[in-house]
């Protein structure tokens, strides 16, 4: 299951902060970050672990209106107004 996909369906997200991670241009505050260490990712895991019933700040509706940006044809419709917008330059 893809990043999207996941928090799509509530799920959280946790990406490691390194240069090679595109996620977190994506989801910004969104989602926990770890550092590229074991320790940090365990600690990180446990952290989201304990705190899995509390409230989101981000309820399902707001994460499923986040998420359509990314569907296709959203993806197509930006495309489409943009090379329209280009092609009136």
């Amino acid at each position: 299951m893809s990043l999207l996909e996941g928090y799509h369906l509530g799920k959280e997200v946790l990406i490691c902060r390194t240069p090679y991670q595109g996620a977190a241009d994506y989801f910004g505050d969104r989602a926990h970050y770890f550092d590229p260490t074991y320790e940090s990712l365990k600690e990180n895991l446990q952290l989201m672990w304990d705190n899995r019933k509390k409230d989101s700040p981000y309820p399902l509706s707001d994460r499923k209106e986040f998420c359509i940006e990314f569907a296709l044809e959203s993806f197509a419709k930006r495309l489409h107004d943009k090379f329209l917008e280009l092609n009136k330059a």
